[in-house]
């Protein structure tokens, strides 16, 4: 029990595993109340001069993707410098910028009040955030990974990803309670209220990261004297290949993510005709379903492996492509929920939950930090971030019709398989060893 209580720098594993918890369950809320909220309002809150409803939704969604590619610059940033100066640190300053940003957004004026002025702020703080967002993940990830006892990094790494689920529960609960509102409420101060809430969350996170002792792995390289001087060059000099399938095999999960959380949202709504409070609730139902498959998959792939669990999670959501919609369209309340359940919480969960630790796993520890965040931003930002606007626009086109985006969400799956097939398993490798050719071999 000790030698999983406390790792070897004398951090409190559970208070590691907290401290990530926080740090994703606030960077999903964020994300979520956003793209929630662009489906929503936005476009008729900073965009009611785009001429018709389809186009002001898709002008939200482009603002909902631009904060996805500041995230790959900031992964760079802050990777660069977790790298060099510790992961904790960063994980402090990157917590600190996402909570500015976004209780910035819930103070942002309309355009009926300032303009054009009004979308310039909120592309301005979406950047912020997502250079922010690009740091996060992957110093919470390494946090947890670099301390947690060997054959038990999948299931103390899935801490990291239960911030999906968290902050989705929070996130549509706290829609659920402000959509309840008046519409005339809501639509001039009900919406503000998610991204206001966030400050509780920056609290406790950053007060439990202040109290957290460095992984001890960047300790070890510090005293071995092997941090790269330049990071972001040394990845890519030695470890290429990784960024690349690494960012490949995140794809499925990203856009399958996005699938259930926003796009069902919206198609239910704008295409179906649900009420906002069905596909809420539906939503929230997923939630607390994914919350514990989560922990169930990483689990099992310390056992037999992240390759196969994640390998056949991508499978399983490209099979299930088509019939999702077709379930969707039925119109049926639990048909609908039964679809969003399978796609997250049972297929996107087993690609997803042990990524926290596959991911950094693939990377020398000098430059884990860099890596571990530049392949999972460029695939949150070239996917996920674009998923909304080239699944809505692929709808769109073909008069509402879903199986566009099905056959979308196909491609997608077979590209992330392929990466994967030519990816190391590392689930009992050496997170400690210096092993950059090993791992790129």
């Amino acid at each position: 029990m000790a030698a999983t209580a406390t790792d070897k720098s004398g951090n409190s594993m559970w208070r590691v595993g907290l401290s990530s918890l926080l740090g994703t369950t606030m960077e999903f809320y964020d994300f979520l109340v956003y793209g929630t909220m662009a489906a929503l309002v936005f476009g008729d809150i900073f965009f009611p001069e785009a001429g018709s409803s389809i186009v002001a939704l898709l002008y939200s969604y482009a603002t909902f993707a631009i904060g996805f590619f500041g995230r790959p610059i900031g992964g760079m940033i802050f990777g660069h410098y977790g790298d060099k100066l510790g992961r904790k640190l960063m994980l402090v300053v990157t917590m600190t910028v996402m909570g500015v940003a976004t209780i910035a957004i819930g103070c942002l004026p309309t355009y009926a009040q300032v303009g054009v002025l009004s979308p310039i702020l909120l592309i301005v703080c979406r950047l912020v955030q997502g250079l922010a967002l690009g740091g996060e993940w992957g110093g919470a990830a390494l946090m947890v990974m670099e301390s947690a006892p060997d054959g038990k990094r999948g299931m103390w790494s899935s801490l990291t990803q239960m911030g999906a689920s968290f902050g989705m529960i929070l996130s549509t609960g706290m829609v659920a309670l402000v959509t309840q509102l008046p519409n005339e409420a809501f639509m001039a101060w009900g919406w503000r209220v998610p991204f206001l809430f966030s400050v509780v969350l920056i609290v406790l996170a950053l007060y439990v990261r202040s109290t957290l002792k460095e992984s001890r792995v960047f300790e070890q390289m510090k005293e071995d004297k092997k941090e790269a001087k330049m990071p972001l060059i040394e990845v890519f000099k030695k470890q290429p290949g990784a960024v690349i399938k690494t960012a490949g095999i995140g794809a499925t999960n990203n856009v399958s993510y996005y699938f259930v959380a926003t796009i069902a949202l919206s198609y239910g709504t704008t295409q179906l005709g649900f009420p906002r409070s069905t596909m809420v609730n539906a939503l929230l139902v997923v939630s607390i379903v994914y919350l514990f498959t989560l922990p169930l998959f990483a689990t099992l792939t310390d056992t037999f492996g992240r390759k196969k669990i994640i390998g056949l999670g991508i499978i399983l959501v490209g099979l299930f492509a088509f019939p999702y919609f077709k379930m969707l369209e039925t119109g049926n309340f639990f048909l609908i929920g039964l679809a969003m359940t399978l796609m997250l919480a049972v297929f996107q969960s087993m690609v997803y939950s042990s990524q926290a630790a596959f991911f950094p796993e693939q990377y020398d520890p000098r430059y884990r930090y860099t890596g571990a965040s530049l392949s999972t931003n460029l695939a949150t930002s070239i996917f996920g971030g674009t998923c909304p606007f080239i699944a809505t626009a692929l709808s769109g086109a073909a008069g509402g019709a879903s199986w566009p985006m099905s056959l979308y969400l196909v491609c997608i799956c077979i590209m992330s398989f392929i990466c994967l097939y030519f990816t190391k398993e590392t689930y009992k490798a050496d997170v400690t060893e210096y092993q950059a050719d090993k791992l790129e071999a």
